[in-house]
């Protein structure tokens, strides 16, 4: 095309409003859920922890196997505060709240900042290939991709990562362009970074290797050097590991078994990746999943016809590109088990994708029909992306329910609580003691933090919160309703709070939990409004809601349903 590389101040205006946009739906409820209802995979938010020592770190959760601990290791580098916040009085439950969320905080923050910065590599790699207004679209609509924004509000690397490919993607576009030392040095350190991030990142090795050899006159030479640099980058990357990748009879393991690492099964290679990425890219960027073929189809059409990528430069830029891309989305479409965050270093080439698409599909129409017809299609993300933020910046439904206890309920009064379900509230310490009498309890974040606080007198610890065990004095799985009325006698509860969810109704028997607390006593309190992700069968709305772009449309809140029972005495 020979789109030009120097852009124009209103480009440049526009792009900035693009990123200052990406900044605000990203930082939005970026505290959502915290320290109450974390998400269950926040190893890097561990990782921290346990290099800056900190007391509040939980038990009996292998995080160091998880995931290479490069970020854990920059966040180490910055200040951190003492634990537990020495804070007293009618402010305390506040401040410690906070405290107990800060590592989360962190770890979230880093990957909005990295989100967005995303966004604006995007545009980067976009202007090399498209008209600047459609790059500018590109860089667009990665700044409201819904599978952008739920992964950047997660203390989890996937988004860091994905940027971090990108600009290692980049860094080889410069090195296909001349493979100068220093050029070369640049694309080894961000194809390192990009895989000690994230095992995934090893992806990038391949076009950094083409653009060594696409770069070089001496091609022979160049394939040694090529070799030298991904050895180089691999080296580095591995430095971070806590173990490493490996093959065997069962398939590619990226990591130590033991510690839960994710791996590749290649009897699964029957292409059954392809229906479930095609379904999650339609819940969550279902306008994407439209334009994105078509912009394909544009692009290959218009290559083979040699309208488009004119000079042999851009060429080479788009077979290294593809280094990058067809290994990568080819390993996803072989696994039917992938998952919605796999998908995240796509977001940026989809995206320009479907700019290509509209460009081509309005290329013909007048002006004003071509602004108001793609106006009207980019409105979709747009309003999707601000009923998540809209929704993320909102109280969950267990601050609601915390807030009615704190109006309604005599501190005095005992509530028990399904498994694992957390109140943002201070326990009272006899409470909090009996709840520690089993181990799974230290598994929880802000149940692990209070165990580090003094016992106090009055009103600042007086919440008689009990979660109903799970592993050594009771055992809720496969419980009947008798045996839940049992346990509720046998803890004198004057509350039972049940979360309404799939996760307690199939890991803990749930529905028997209700029952019990129903025929002992009445509903006082119910949670208002739609969540967007009831049938999750995780922990935390964090990951797998089916058709969350839509039911955005008309949630009130993050967070399981919440309903609370009085105990007829």
């Amino acid at each position: 095309m020979g789109v030009p590389r120097r852009a124009a101040r209103p480009q440049i205006a526009a792009l900035a409003a693009i990123v200052v946009l990406a900044a605000l739906l990203r930082c939005a409820g970026l505290g959502r859920e915290l320290p109450h209802r974390v998400e269950p995979d926040a190893f890097i938010a561990y990782q921290l922890q346990s290099f800056e020592s900190d007391p509040a770190l939980v038990q009996g959760v292998r995080y160091a196997d998880r995931y290479p601990s490069l970020v854990a290791r920059a966040l180490a580098l910055l200040p951190y505060p003492a634990v537990p916040a020495q804070v007293a009085g009618a402010g305390a439950e506040r401040a410690h709240l906070a405290a107990a969320a800060r590592p989360f905080l962190l770890v979230r923050a880093t990957v909005a900042l990295f989100s967005v910065l995303g966004v604006l590599a995007t545009w980067f790699l976009a202007r090399r290939f498209l008209a600047p207004g459609a790059a500018l679209l590109a860089a667009l609509f990665a700044a409201t991709s819904l599978l952008a924004l739920l992964f950047a509000g997660q203390a989890r690397p996937h988004g860091i990562q994905a940027t971090l490919a990108l600009a290692a993607v980049l860094c080889a576009l410069r090195v296909r362009e001349r493979a100068t030392p220093a050029r070369i040095a640049l694309g080894v350190l961000a194809a390192a970074a990009a895989a000690a991030a994230l095992q995934n990142g090893l992806f990038t090795l391949p076009p950094l290797a083409l653009a060594v050899v696409l770069g070089s006159r001496r091609r022979i030479a160049a394939c040694a050097a090529a070799g030298g640099a991904c050895l180089a980058a691999a080296a580095a990357a591995f430095a971070f590991y806590p173990g490493l990748p490996y093959v065997d009879a069962h398939g590619v393991h990226l990591g130590p078994d033991q510690g839960g690492a994710h791996w590749i099964q290649p009897s699964l290679a029957n292409l059954g990746g392809i229906p479930a990425l095609t379904r999650l890219l339609w819940e969550h960027d279902p306008l994407l999943l439209a334009l994105a073929p078509i912009g394909a189809i544009v692009a290959f059409v218009a290559v083979r016809r040699r309208r488009a990528l004119a000079d042999a430069g851009e060429r080479l830029d788009l077979a290294v590109v593809l280094a990058y891309v067809v290994p990568y989305a080819g390993v996803l479409a072989l696994d039917p088990n992938v998952h919605d965050r796999f998908l995240l270093p796509l977001i940026p080439y989809l995206a320009c994708l479907a700019a290509a698409a509209l460009a081509w599909l309005f290329a013909g129409a007048h002006r004003a029909v071509a602004l108001a017809a793609g106006a009207a299609l980019v409105a979709v993300p747009l309003v999707v992306a601000s009923c998540f933020a809209r929704t993320a910046a909102s109280p969950d439904t267990l601050e609601r329910a915390a807030d009615w206890i704190r109006r309604e309920v005599d501190p005095k009064e005992r509530i028990l609580t399904t498994p694992g379900t957390v109140l943002p509230l201070l326990v009272e310490a006899d409470t909090l003691r009996e709840d520690l009498e089993d181990p799974t309890e230290l598994t929880l974040p802000w149940i692990a933090y209070q165990r580090l606080l003094p016992p106090t007198r009055g009103g600042d610890r007086g919440w008689k919160l009990r979660l109903l065990p799970v592993a050594r004095r009771f055992d809720p799985h496969n419980l009947d309703v008798e045996r839940a009325k049992a346990w509720i006698r046998e803890t004198g509860a004057d509350l039972v709070l049940v979360e309404d969810s799939q996760r307690i109704r199939s890991l803990y028997s749930g529905d028997a939990i209700e029952r019990a607390a129903r025929e002992l006593g009445e509903l006082v309190y119910r949670s208002d409004g739609r969540i967007p992700a009831l049938g999750d069968t995780g922990p935390i709305e964090y990951q797998g809601a089916r058709d969350l772009a839509k039911r955005l449309l008309t949630a009130d809140a993050f967070g399981p349903g919440i309903l609370v029972f009085r105990i007829h005495r």
